[in-house]
């Protein structure tokens, strides 16, 4: 294969993501070139280090962040990509510099613009359209699985029952209901939270007091909302003001597209990404 003009794409074989990041490559008059993220540096760098740009699934799995490394030491540029959310099984969030503690939204927000404030409180007026806002007293725990990355490198907990052992310590005379993820099966009993069945996470949220978390997208859905949250981890939501989390909220949305359409180079133009030189 000519490795000139080279897109490097270190990913799972995800069909709506390879064909979102073989749209980016085209944008760029780029060749796209998928490496698997669960192989070695030793057997993708014959590729990544002759690449022009270099698109990481997620940035901390697997070889994520050794090809994080080498990009850097040869100056090549990354941008990230995960799961997004509103809803999270048809979007994806992109990211120059990573996600949670890692996320551009940790730095200097000056970025974010009206039309991205417009675009928020719109979003937030068809959300309580859909969920009406009321408060039934109650804190809203969502969990995560507890060996994701997220939860690894951004918190101090080692698992889920820590966790909502310190929001029953937080919260003494409130009702705690906790939301599983939708991925796990552990079996939980907690001293006083109470697990939900209701499978809506928005609805729960829109009746909730308060929504505290660690890291989850969750979090910034409820946000999103309407509703007040706080996270507990390493995240855009606690890295930067109260007064800014419109702001915050503003410039999720904008790096959030949708999987079939979504225009990876829009992100990338906002911050004058420019292709590595040989």
């Amino acid at each position: 294969m000519d490795k000139s003009n080279l897109l490097v794409h270190v990913a799972y074989n995800n069909k709506s993501e390879v064909e979102m990041v073989k749209r980016l490559a085209v944008s760029y008059d780029l060749k796209y070139h998928r490496v698997p993220i669960d192989k070695s540096t030793f057997d993708t760098a014959d590729y990544i280090k002759y690449a022009k740009l270099v698109v990481i699934w997620n940035g901390m799995q697997q070889s994520g962040p050794l090809v994080t490394n080498l990009c850097k030491i040869r100056n090549i540029p990354t941008v990230y990509i995960e799961w997004g959310l509103l809803p999270q099984s048809t979007t994806y969030l992109v990211d120059p510099k990573g996600f949670t503690g890692n996320s551009i939204l940790c730095e200097d927000i000056s970025w974010v613009n009206e039309e991205d404030l417009l675009k928020l409180y719109e979003t937030r007026l068809d959300l309580q359209e859909k969920y009406p806002l009321s408060d039934r007293g109650y804190v809203l725990v969502p969990l995560q699985i507890e060996n994701d990355t997220q939860i690894l490198q951004y918190t101090k907990y080692r698992n889920m029952d820590e966790f909502v052992r310190d929001i029953e310590y937080m919260y003494p005379n409130n009702r705690i209901i906790v939301k599983s993820h939708p991925k796990s099966r552990a079996k939980r009993n907690f001293n006083k939270a109470v697990m939900s069945t209701e499978p809506d996470f928005l609805k729960l949220a829109s009746q909730a007091s308060i929504v505290v978390g660690l890291t989850s997208t969750t979090l910034c859905e409820a946000a999103i909302l309407g509703k007040p949250v706080v996270s507990l981890g390493e995240h855009a939501l606690n890295k930067n003001d109260l007064r800014d989390r419109d702001k915050v909220l503003a410039g999720m949305l904008a790096l959030n597209l949708d999987r079939k359409t979504g225009n990876m180079r829009s992100i990338l133009d906002r911050f004058n990404y420019k292709l590595a030189v040989y």
